[in-house]
């Protein structure tokens, strides 16, 4: 019986996963690099004219999309860096990941966590126990290692019993060299042919070095399990 509710989590969460990757397919042509370079100069001028509602209306529009899991945060962080000032943007980049990961954990939460838990209660608080032990340490292993989509964390954390602000805040500073790396890049908005271009370099020793980390605190996490053990 527990192996079978066991499978029955697996098919929710690959269920999940399917309708998170058709989402960004079928969206990807609406929310484009393309689009955001047609729209960019209109934009700009906006900015320039009315700075702090385009402050505001960025952060609702990228935590609303985003949250739905739209393919967002890339083309987001990059157009506050090539409308607004360096040092605001960066902020603004900041604010609207942090907002993006609470709002997103307190949606599943509200909307899916108690119909999941009646079906899947022995499964999850399990996995709530070593949530309780190592949960932030896996909230920094996945988000340096860049390995799972946002929004797929997002929701994974909704299911469980983590402490959404303490993730949430984690999640952002964790985040912060990709943020600061895609909001710098923005310069490069209007000349880049694909998101590829900005990996130069030094942007990829940057991530390598982020992977690096991520494989550090995996390696904590299992030493301390053994000594504990």
């Amino acid at each position: 019986m527990v192996k079978k509710k066991t499978l029955r989590l697996i098919a929710v969460v690959a269920g999940l996963l399917s309708v998170f990757s058709l989402v960004n397919y079928w969206v990807g042509d609406m929310i484009s690099l393309e689009k955001l370079q047609l729209y960019h100069q209109p934009v700009k001028v906006f900015v320039e004219t009315n700075f702090m509602l385009s402050s505001i209306v960025f952060i609702v529009i990228f935590v609303s999309l985003s949250s739905l899991s739209l393919p967002v945060i890339s083309l987001g962080l990059l157009l506050i860096g090539s409308v607004f000032p360096l040092a605001w943007a960066l902020c603004l980049g900041y604010v609207s990941f942090f907002f993006h990961c609470l709002i997103m954990v307190a949606g599943v939460r509200y909307f899916f966590r108690d119909m999941i838990m009646k079906r899947y209660q022995v499964e999850l608080e399990k996995i709530n126990q070593n949530i309780e032990k190592n949960g932030m340490y896996y909230v920094v292993f996945l988000r340096l290692s860049l390995l799972v989509p946002s929004p797929i964390i997002n929701m994974a954390a909704g299911l469980t019993t983590i402490n959404n602000l303490l993730f949430s805040v984690v999640s952002t500073i964790c985040f912060i060299p990709v943020i600061s790396m895609l909001v710098y890049s923005g310069k490069l908005l209007v000349t880049i042919n694909t998101l590829w271009d900005l990996y130069s370099h030094q942007n990829l020793i940057i991530l390598l070095v982020l992977a690096s980390i991520s494989l550090g605190v995996l390696w904590l996490i299992r030493g301390r399990d053994k000594r504990s053990g």
